[in-house]
């Protein structure tokens, strides 16, 4: 069951993470382009295709462990990626905010 907590708490960490990506882009006029991601549309796929060819037991959490430590580089990531067309000030202004609501 630790695993299952740890997961747990990390999803809703995530949670507010995307809220306050949220309050953010609507502050600065942006919008979310993670809808319809295919990185993350793949990385879906293969989390259930190594569920699907493991059982329960401590091959399946390495599995899982490993898929998350993927997916918590993706969402550092992203954030940077996603900035590339945004104006030095306005960068500067949303990291600002990201700062302010941490």
């Amino acid at each position: 069951m630790i695993l299952l907590d740890e997961f747990s708490d990390h999803f809703e960490e995530t949670q507010k993470h995307c809220a306050r990506l949220e309050i953010i882009n609507d502050r600065h006029g942006m919008q979310d382009d993670i809808a319809g991601c295919d990185a993350l549309e793949g990385f879906l796929l293969k989390v259930k295709h190594n569920l699907a060819e493991t059982v329960p037991g401590e091959v399946r959490d390495a599995a899982l462990i490993a898929s998350g430590r993927c997916l918590e580089h993706y969402e550092i990531a992203v954030p940077g990626e996603s900035s590339g067309g945004i104006s030095a000030s306005r960068r500067s202004s949303v990291w600002h905010s990201l700062r302010q609501s941490a």
